[in-house]
């Protein structure tokens, strides 16, 4: 629960939905009135925001929406809506956390975590197969088609930058909809045709894709829980997949997954070379911030500046996020890790005779619980080197042998501090992860855990042009350095 605040203290917030005129949702009844409790009690921001509730005609859900808009824009001054579905549930403080998490020109649109429920076939019985699909969606280009797609593997308890949000719990700057009108004239919600499908797109994504025409960010806060009320059918195939998702973890196949314990015994510290990925870095930092003591960002000279300010508030107070610039072009990722390593180095000798540091890409989603099963593995461990989670055969490597599939996870893993290892630059761009991971290897071996697995979601996206050309003189490097030994 956030904490109270003044009343009057900040933006107001109107709220609307959209209803059939015969019944909501108890769990939406619930929600709503635990919220205008929590709200009335603290900053008013609904109260002094109103109400916009709208029945859906025979013209349907766009036109509700469209209406609820309209109205919106001509009756309140709140600087902010916020939609709601009737047969949403929500925590009291829903809107305060999303607000907190918005920003007017940054994050105007910032959903809360939503699922819809995806048929995906028959059960033979006359009723469906459903999955649960997070309401995050990507813009994607597949076989000559285009359109929204999901997006499965997302950062827990982060703000994650996306093309696409449903309107079950959203809540949008009044100037997106200003922006909207001015382009598009009333038509915020109104059903667009997807025009390499010919597929009609739902109201909601609709009014995402004139958002991503206007080059509108929105953001999904992935902290923000909500339940959503659908209807299943439920089976043995169900039954099955239950019991096997609640068995008890089994030692014979491995270490099984450390306990999660919110203290450590040596410092932690996360390092993360970027360029001109605010939002990826923004959701990488804020995903770490509970699980390290000391974020060392370096950016290649982003436009704009990376802000550690900003940074800076999005992670708790234990957790310092600390930018250091470097205008290197084109870059030398080995010599950035350097430069974190060695810093790491500094702020950990004085007072300590061991320390964790964990290396990311700047488009890395880390999962909650992924430093603290790393690192705790590694410390068990009497000579490894590095850990990472995932699955490699045997779980210690030690010998040298360079084969795909059968290595440390390059943009996410945890090294010894004070062994002293640092990358070599004359693999400027490639290579130089495959180099550290064989060089850990004989220095102790790279250990590989049982825990979450972090997603890589823009994987070799800027390896074009200059870069190219750069990873294959690091190629030759490397193969100058250990072809004799692979």
């Amino acid at each position: 629960m956030t904490q109270p605040v003044e009343p009057d203290d900040g933006p107001a917030v109107a709220v609307a939905f959209v209803h059939n005129g015969d019944e909501v949702d108890y769990s939406f009844f619930h929600s709503y009135y635990q919220l205008i409790r929590f709200d009335g009690l603290n900053a008013g921001r609904t109260w002094r925001g109103g109400e916009f509730s709208i029945r859906a005609g025979t013209d349907g859900l766009a036109a509700a929406r469209n209406t609820a808009v309209r109205d919106f824009l001509r009756e309140s001054d709140a600087e902010w809506l916020w939609w709601v579905d009737t047969d949403m549930g929500f925590a009291p403080d829903a809107v305060e956390l999303l607000l907190q998490a918005a920003d007017p020109i940054q994050r105007p649109i910032m959903g809360g975590l939503c699922f819809a429920n995806r048929d995906v076939d028959n059960d033979g019985m006359g009723g469906r197969i459903a999955l649960a699909a997070p309401v995050i969606m990507d813009w994607k280009h597949v076989d000559g088609e285009a359109g929204f797609d999901t997006r499965w593997n997302y950062a827990q308890n982060a703000i994650v930058r996306c093309d696409g949000v449903g309107s079950a719990c959203v809540l949008i700057h009044r100037s997106v909809f200003e922006r909207v009108q001015a382009e598009f004239g009333e038509h915020w919600y109104t059903r667009r045709i997807n025009g390499s499908t010919g597929q009609l797109m739902s109201e909601d994504l609709s009014f995402c894709s004139r958002a991503m025409a206007l080059e509108i960010p929105i953001h999904v806060h992935t902290g923000v829980k909500t339940t959503h009320a659908k209807r299943v059918w439920l089976s043995e195939d169900i039954y099955w997949q239950q019991r096997i998702l609640n068995q008890a973890p089994s030692t014979a196949e491995g270490t099984p997954l450390p306990a999660a314990d919110p203290t450590w015994t040596v410092p932690r510290y996360a390092i993360v070379p970027t360029h001109n990925r605010p939002a990826r870095l923004l959701a990488l930092v804020v995903s770490l911030g509970t699980q390290c003591d000391r974020i060392v960002v370096l950016d290649n000279a982003s436009t704009p500046p990376v802000d550690e300010k900003h940074l800076q508030a999005s992670v708790p107070e234990h957790c310092t996020v600390e930018v250091i610039r470097d205008e290197q072009q084109p870059p030398n990722l080995a010599r950035f890790w350097n430069v974190m390593f060695d810093r790491c180095a500094g702020l950990a000798e004085d007072d300590n005779e061991a320390w964790d540091v964990a290396v990311f890409n700047d488009d890395s989603v880390v999962p909650a619980g992924w430093y603290d099963a790393a690192a705790k593995a590694l410390r068990q461990h009497e000579t490894a080197v590095v850990a990472h989670t995932g699955p490699t055969t045997p779980a210690l490597l030690t010998e040298v042998h360079n084969a795909p599939g059968n290595r440390m996870t390059p943009h996410a893993f945890v090294i010894r501090g004070e062994v002293g290892m640092r990358a070599d630059e004359s693999m400027a761009w490639w290579y130089q992860d495959t180099d550290l991971d064989l060089r850990a290897r004989l220095a102790g071996g790279v250990l590989s855990v049982r825990g979450p697995i972090v997603v890589n979601a823009l994987a070799n996206s800027t390896t074009r042009g200059a870069l190219a050309e750069r990873a294959e003189l690091d190629r030759q490097a490397f193969e100058a350095k250990w072809g004799g030994q692979l």
